[in-house]
């Protein structure tokens, strides 16, 4: 019985809240880089970590990725001025009621991370 509820538990502390990103704001020098650059920046940059995006329209494109047994489906939408992710779908990361395995949030994180440093950089070349 005690084994058990440990186990609950500790399944419990991997579980968080799921991360979304509202509107980043990215920097002015943006301006410079037309729909096309900044949408095939999210699908190179993501490429890196794994993910697979594919472009829905301008502007916006889906993104999955498996790590292992694990996988995440997320919404990108990008312009000139910001960026957002949103949880889309996953499949064996236990989401429920907007709480999600610890790790897709370090996935978004990361992601998140290297979209705002490879739009800076690529708006300074």
């Amino acid at each position: 019985m005690i084994a058990s509820l440990a186990l609950v538990v500790a399944a419990c502390q991997n579980v968080r809240p799921i991360y979304d990103v509202s509107d980043r704001q990215l920097f002015g020098t943006a301006k410079k880089l037309s729909q096309q650059e900044l949408d095939d920046l999210v699908i190179s940059t993501g490429l890196k970590r794994g993910w697979h995006f594919r472009s829905i329209s301008n502007g916006e494109l889906e993104g999955q990725i498996h790590v292992r047994t694990h996988m995440a489906v997320v919404k990108v939408k990008i312009s000139q001025e910001a960026f957002s992710i949103t949880y889309k779908s996953s499949d064996n990361l236990n989401e429920k009621s907007g709480n999600i395995e610890h790790n897709y949030n370090r996935w978004i994180h990361n992601l998140e991370r290297d979209i705002s440093t490879a739009v800076l950089k690529a708006s300074q070349n």
